[in-house]
């Protein structure tokens, strides 16, 4: 392997010749057009001839491009002891019986609460099926570990009948795979025929229950389709365990539940593994020493492989680490990066790990990019749309779209970390890397020259080769180098570096640094070779008319606190495909005219994003003509101020639940307030809105329109933009921001297809009005979010075949509305996201006297006579959790069934609990006065008994189980037949212990009805969404990142119930 990892090394030192090279001939071509060290016009001017020099230089690239090919011919040579090495490699350690190399459970720290809940899904009892569970995480996590703990422990193997463990990653086909699984079963039981490993091991497996484990599954290696079908399928509840670094091989394999995403280590046990390994026991460490260790624990950041290369690293240092002084961690912690680039045997293992993880990634295009997110400093969110135009413009990559796709596939292998994302179907908009990540890239960007970087006034390496990208961190004074070759400048809270005489640069990204004068300004606008201009924070308020000199600038972003003005000639620059951050657009001035501007952009212009431009209303004429004419426009996000500064903030009261949807309203205005005499401020504000609307639904209209997605954020005004959304839009993607008005009608929103995406934040709409969005049928994402309390009291009820192709909802407020599901509704729903602190029903905490109720909703169906039945509704109040004496529920039926179509008395009916933990007799009983009376005559009182096996009503706290009630009559005459079964599954939680939805089914038994159901019950869930049953693809559901433990753990019974096994997990919190 190792012979492998030099040969890559070799590989990729002859690419970067070759990529010095064309660096060179780049910026020798450039200097032939500009004033500097290579300026030929310059000699020309003074007389000199240039053209000697200039051979001379060819001469020079000729020769090393000579060499480089000479190179390149080489390496396509087959090499025998390098190739003989590498193909020995594979399967030369891989067996179940090495156990040399891992660790004993009692050696590993923080194993035993992840290992705990994979067991319990390992064995809990199911439907039979097999079941594929997903371990991913980022290398160095410890997932083989956690994968190997269960596979030594006979309490959990002993369950199962066979068992084998292989390493994926160490075979190149999948036959190899099956052939070492059936090798190690052939050891536990006679096989006859191995000529067909797939063959040999189903029959080997079809009457077995197996375990199996694949470890370091990779997707380019492996294919699950490849070996799937040697493991037949017997209902014996089999389970294979894999583990990887892909999460797109997680999510094939496995869902749900089975899916477990490896965490790193928390603080307490990263210092409990660090000084173990240290120092060999648990013992705190001197004050000193602990004190000399936070940057090492602080770049670990809780990688378990980190901590233990640099933990056996310090013990070296005498005997157990007897020697260790405070001033050796501190030296490690300043320069960890280059000790795991040294040749130091502790740090072998991690050097090893991480370099096979760079070298399996699929191309080169993908090794620049991760060597290329080490240019940001520790924690930076890194925008990957950004990034990725960056690194083309850098020349790094051919397009943005390939670096997007490169950075996707980071993402993908663990290598980089997504920022702040709940669902793997959320579009990752940023990442990071991880601390230990970081520390490696920067050493392999730094040996092969792509970066250099300074941090606290101190380069990170002795500056050798020419500088080409520089990246400045937290300093206060940079040394001057040589940096006439210098293309790429990024300052991060920094002082500005002097660049103007920097004619070269093609990248200058400014963040956190304060542009001290115009002057500087103008001296960016003098760079004639920019493609790439990021200014974020530092204190520009305006761009001057000579911006238009940059020529070559394909992305511009600047954003401030306030926003940035830029005259409208940008919008002109040949070669800008991308604006975006917060700035207004300048009316024209000078001598280009309107038309000159419309011309361009409808012929010449590669205009792609406007993203962030500030309307106001008296100035929305080139934002207008932009929208109306930029032939390649795909990408708008608008928001709208009032002209008038004085306008203050009002917020919508609730919408009136009660009104049509297609009804406009004003929320702004007070009651009753006739539109004419409107205060000034909040009739302003409503012509702005309605005005901005107006133009953008003129925009749209417009033949042949490509606008795909639009961003709109109206500051309150009322409009009418959603009401006017049709058919022949083509966009696909839509947010509004606080936007006050009304949607459009079932039939129109049913008409457009083309919508898949969209956002509705802060609309005043209340829950009822956006349940009309169900008529969407194409719309796949869908995010709602309020911060007016009382929006969202009602209910938000989805009905049969409503939200047809909708496979994210989320909700984000203080408290969701309850959520009502039916049968044949959100057929397609992967994630439920419920970010908000609130929900529903939220059980009370131990100070609150407030006791805890649900409702339920009786509709009587028709009965065999065909008559319908009352609709009653029940409330059931708890006692105090622990309290089990006494009435639980109460209810008044008013002809509760009717089957037989007469009229009913009034019944009450009392429940009665036992005893807690009094599992094994009548827990519930109920007496029924004239309940049912099937036979026309005045009913008698009826008894009900419900026979518990683990207490259905839950006001004991255990789990409950399925249970049927009959309710038999005691009518003179009757001969105690059953009248009515009841069918009830899921506990009710009314003592706001778990809790679920719960439906109750009456089915007829009498004399010559064939046991159709007269009657539903569905319980209403504490957890605030009714019907979860139904969502046939649910995946996950995602809880705000504040919710404590027992909300989240109030979630689990419910989804367990659920034949996918849904989990349920916070969001991140945000950054």
């Amino acid at each position: 392997m190792e012979l492998e990892i030099i040969r890559l090394d070799i590989e990729e030192y002859e690419d970067l010749r070759l990529e010095e090279v064309a660096h060179d001939i780049v910026n020798y071509i450039n200097g032939l057009w500009t004033p500097g060290p290579w300026g030929s016009f310059i000699l020309s001017a003074v007389g000199l001839d240039p053209r000697i020099e200039d051979i001379a230089r060819i001469k020079i690239f000729m020769d090393c491009i000579k060499r480089v090919q000479e190179s390149l011919q080489k390496r396509s040579q087959p090499s025998d002891k390098i190739g003989s090495s590498a193909a020995t490699t594979p399967g030369s350690s891989s067996s179940a019986e090495s156990h040399s190399s891992y660790a004993s459970e009692d050696r590993l720290v923080g194993i035993s609460g992840p290992k705990t809940e994979i067991v319990e899904m390992l064995l809990s009892p199911g439907d039979g099926k097999l079941r594929t569970f997903s371990i991913v995480g980022c290398v160095g996590s410890g997932k083989t570990a956690l994968a190997r703990a269960i596979y030594d422990d006979a309490a959990v193997t002993g369950n199962f009948q066979c068992k084998a463990w292989v390493v994926a990653s160490e075979y190149c086909h999948a036959r190899d795979v099956v052939e070492q699984i059936l090798q190690q079963l052939i050891l536990q039981g006679e096989i006859k025929d191995s000529s067909n490993p797939k063959s040999a091991l189903q029959r080997f497996l079809e009457e077995k229950r197996y375990l199996v484990f694949i470890d370091d599954v990779q997707p380019q290696k492996l294919q699950w389709g490849d070996i799937q079908d040697a493991f037949p399928i017997n209902d014996r509840g089999n389970r294979i365990i894999l583990t990887t670094r892909s999460c797109s091989v997680a999510t094939a394999y496995s869902s749900g539940v089975y899916i477990y995403k490896m965490p790193c280590l928390d603080e307490a046990s990263s210092k409990d593994l660090f000084w173990k390994k240290v120092c060999g026991c648990s013992t705190a460490p001197a004050p000193s020493l602990a004190d000399g260790s936070k940057s090492i624990l602080d770049k670990c950041d809780g990688l378990p492989l980190a901590l233990i290369s640099v933990a056996n690293f310090l013990g070296g240092k005498g005997i157990k680490g007897s020697h260790l002084t405070k001033a050796d961690c501190e030296d490690v912690g300043k320069e960890l990066g280059k000790f795991m680039a040294s040749d130091e045997s502790a740090f072998q293992g991690i050097k090893n790990t991480l370099g096979q993880c760079y070298n399996s990634l699929p191309a080169y295009d993908h090794k620049i990019c991760f060597m290329f997110t080490s240019l940001f400093p520790k924690g930076h969110p890194i925008n990957i749309k950004r990034l990725a135009r960056r690194l083309s413009a850098e020349g790094l990559l051919v397009s943005d779209r390939n670096g997007s796709k490169c950075l996707t596939k980071l993402i993908d292998m663990s290598m980089v970390e997504p920022a702040s994302i709940c669902s793997y179907l959320d579009a990752v908009k940023r990442c990071q890397l991880h601390s230990i990540m970081l520390e490696f890239g920067i050493q392999k960007s730094l040996s092969r020259n792509l970066l250099t970087l300074i941090q606290k006034n101190k380069p990170l390496h002795n500056i050798t080769c020419p500088v080409r990208r520089l990246s400045v961190q937290s300093s206060t004074i940079v040394k001057e180098f040589e940096l006439s070759a210098l293309t790429s400048l990024t300052i991060f809270d920094s002082e500005l570096l002097y660049f103007k005489e920097r004619k070269l640069i093609q990248v200058l990204v400014l963040e956190d640094c304060k542009v001290p004068d115009r002057k500087a300004v103008d001296d960016i606008c003098e760079l004639a070779f920019l493609k790439y201009l990021s200014l974020r924070n530092t204190g520009i308020d305006r761009l001057p008319t000579n911006v238009r000199k940059l020529l070559c600038l394909e992305s511009l972003h600047i954003q401030d606190t306030v926003a940035v003005k830029l005259p409208v000639e940008i919008i002109m620059l040949p070669q800008l495909a991308y604006l975006s951050g917060k700035f207004e657009l300048l009316p024209l001035a000078g001598s280009t005219t309107t038309k000159e501007l419309e011309e361009f952009l409808k012929n010449k212009s590669k205009l792609n994003t406007l993203a962030g431009i500030v309307v106001q209303e008296a100035q929305a004429g080139p934002f207008e003509t932009v929208m109306l004419h930029a032939a390649n426009l795909k990408k708008v996000k608008v928001s709208c101020i009032a002209a008038a500064a004085s306008v203050p903030s009002f917020f919508p009261a609730p919408a009136d639940a009660s009104a049509p949807s297609g009804t406009p309203t004003d929320a702004s205005a007070p009651s009753g307030t006739p539109a004419n005499i409107l205060p000034p401020a909040i009739r302003n504000r409503q012509e702005t809105g309605t005005t901005l609307a107006s133009r953008l639904i003129s925009c749209l209209e417009k033949p042949f329109t490509g606008l795909e997605s639009l961003s709109i954020d109206f500051n309150g005004a009322p409009n009418d933009f959603l009401a006017s959304l049709r058919l022949q839009f083509t966009v696909s993607s839509i947010k509004v921001r606080r936007g006050l008005g009304h949607l459009p009608g079932p039939i129109e929103l049913r008409e457009l297809c083309n919508l898949v995406n969209l956002q509705l934040i802060s609309t005043g709409l209340s829950s009822q009005q956006l349940e009309d969005l169900q008529y969407l049928q194409c719309l796949e994402y869908l995010k709602l979010a309020e911060d007016h309390h009382g929006s969202w009291d009602g209910d938000f009820s989805v009905g049969q075949g409503g939200f047809a192709s909708l496979r994210l909802l989320c909700f984000e407020a203080a408290k969701h509305p309850r959520v009502r599901i039916v049968r044949g509704a959100m057929p397609r729903l992967i994630s439920l996201q419920l970010l908000c602190p609130d929900s529903p029903h939220t059980p009370p905490r131990a100070d609150d006297d407030t006791v805890p109720h649900a409702t339920a909703v009786i509709k009587a169906l028709p009965g065999d006579d065909g008559t319908a039945g009352a609709t009653v509704k029940i409330e059931i109040e708890s006692l105090q959790p622990g309290d089990n004496g006494g009435t639980v529920a109460s209810a008044e039926m008013q002809s509760p069934l009717g089957v037989d179509g007469t009229d009913r008395d009034t019944a009450e009916i009392e429940i009665e609990s036992l005893e807690p933990g009094d599992n094994n007799g009548t827990v519930a009983a109920a007496k029924m006065e004239s309940p049912l009376g099937v036979d026309g005559t005045e009913g008698g009182t009826t008894e009900i008994e419900m026979d518990s096996m683990v207490s259905p009503l839950g006001v004991d706290g255990t789990a409950g189980a399925s249970t049927e009630i009959e309710m038999e009559s005691t009518l003179p005459g009757d001969d105690d037949n059953t009248v009515a079964a009841v069918e009830m599954e899921s506990p009710l939680g009314v003592d706001s212990t778990a809790g679920a939805s719960t439906e109750i089914e009456m089915e007829s038994t009498l004399p010559g009805d064939d046991n159709d159901t007269v009657a539903a019950v569905e319980m209403e869930s504490p957890l605030g969404v009714d019907g979860i049953k139904h969502l046939g693809h649910l995946n996950e559901v995602i809880l705000h990142h504040s919710v404590d433990d027992a909300r989240v753990e109030a979630w689990k019974p419910e989804l367990k119930r659920h034949k996918n096994r849904p989990c349920v997990k916070r969001q991140p919190v945000p950054l």
